[in-house]
C-alpha cells in the first residue's frame, strides 16, 4: 500500500496536468474520483478478493488487465480515455 497515498494526490491534483492514475496489484478493480482526476485499479494476477464483506474472501476470478484507448477527437479538444477491464478466463 502506497503510504503517502493522499500526499501524492494532492501534489498531482496542484499541478493542474493529471487527469488520470492507473495502478494495479490490489486484489480488485475498483474507480473513484479524487479532484476531478479519475484513479483506476487493476486487478492482481493471481487472486481476487471478494469487495464490501465483512471477512476476508478470495474468489477465483483469474487475472485482468486494463485495456486504455487514448483518443484526441480534435485539435481544440482536450485526450479523451476510455477505459475497459477484461477478465482473461471469461
Amino acid at each position: 500500500m502506497l503510504e503517502n497515498g493522499p500526499q501524492l494526490l494532492n501534489i498531482l491534483q496542484n499541478s493542474g496536468q493529471v487527469r488520470h492514475v492507473f495502478h494495479g496489484h490490489v486484489h480488485n478493480d475498483y474507480q473513484f474520483q479524487f479532484r476531478n482526476i479519475d484513479v483506476l485499479a487493476t486487478p492482481a494476477s493471481s487472486v481476487q478478493f471478494t469487495k464490501n464483506t465483512a471477512h476476508w474472501q478470495q474468489q477465483n476470478l483469474g487475472a485482468a488487465y486494463r485495456l486504455l484507448t487514448i483518443t484526441k477527437p480534435s485539435d481544440a479538444a482536450p485526450l479523451s480515455v476510455d477505459s475497459e477491464l477484461i477478465w482473461l478466463n471469461g
